[in-house]
């Protein structure tokens, strides 16, 4: 079933476009998606009013080995940035709309610090704090006696990763106060406003959403969630995108109608 967002913004091609498939992670204990950039994408399609499916697919098929990917047509697009910027040149998508130079830079910034350090924190977290949380979700689909070796695979890729990011090389209690900074930051860039640049959200609201969001609704405590929860206008930033962007039936508890497993 396709899914239309409420309050959607502009497309010029929305109802003559084939149907979108997002592919993207099935919602993780309360979030739209397990992931901060499908959640992104997954607002930025409704930020552009266009109709689209969910798909739950394989991560290991993507053509990049990761998610998320949108298929518009013929056209298979992986990364949400290139996403983003297809969203734009195909469907006259309007994500910076009244932004100048300098609120261009700064959301570059901030996409930036979302995307290549706090990305990091919260996986960190998210995987070491509860892992047989996130081997028992983030794994179901493979046959149990599997999913511990699969786990194991991931997290020490991961660790690795981590490791030669820079991330990995300090202390947990560092990682915190990294993490703490980070949300500090967002939360007060933000200040009283209601979107970053404004009254109407742009992409790089979506992008911060995609990070706030899928640590504040989903309810394993981290310390990322208890710096958030400490920010009061970052609570009331992600419950007001999320409201402005999903019905009921979006809302984190549940599955979309839209969102669908592939095969």
């Amino acid at each position: 079933m396709a899914r239309a967002c409420l309050r959607s913004g502009r497309s010029r091609t929305a109802q003559a476009a084939p149907m979108l498939k997002l592919h993207t992670f099935p919602p993780f204990r309360g979030t739209v998606s397990a992931s901060p950039f499908t959640t992104k994408v997954d607002a930025l399609l409704c930020m552009a009013g266009l109709p689209f499916e969910r798909v739950h697919a394989d991560v290991r098929k993507a053509p990049r080995g990761k998610l998320p990917v949108l298929v518009d047509g013929d056209r298979v697009i992986p990364d949400s940035t290139l996403i983003e910027a297809h969203l734009v040149a195909a469907h006259g998508a309007d994500f910076t709309a009244g932004m100048d130079a300098r609120d261009r830079a700064l959301d570059t910034a901030i996409r930036r610090m979302c995307e290549h350090h706090l990305y990091f924190l919260i996986g960190h977290f998210r995987w070491t704090l509860h892992p047989d949380t996130v081997r028992e979700g983030y794994f179901a689909e493979i046959p149990r006696p599997l999913r511990g070796v699969v786990f194991g695979i991931v997290s020490r890729t991961m660790r690795k990763t981590a490791r030669l990011q820079g991330l990995g090389r300090f202390t947990e209690e560092e990682k915190a106060m990294l993490a703490r900074q980070d949300i500090d930051a967002l939360a007060d860039l933000l200040g009283e406003r209601p979107f970053y640049f404004g009254e109407a959200p742009r992409s790089v609201d979506a992008c911060v959403f995609g990070a706030i969001h899928t640590v504040l609704r989903c309810d394993l405590d981290t310390p990322a969630r208890d710096a958030i929860l400490a920010r009061p206008t970052l609570v009331d930033f992600e419950e007001r995108l999320r409201s402005r962007l999903y019905d009921d039936a979006m809302a984190p508890r549940g599955v979309s109608a839209a969102a669908r497993s592939a095969g």
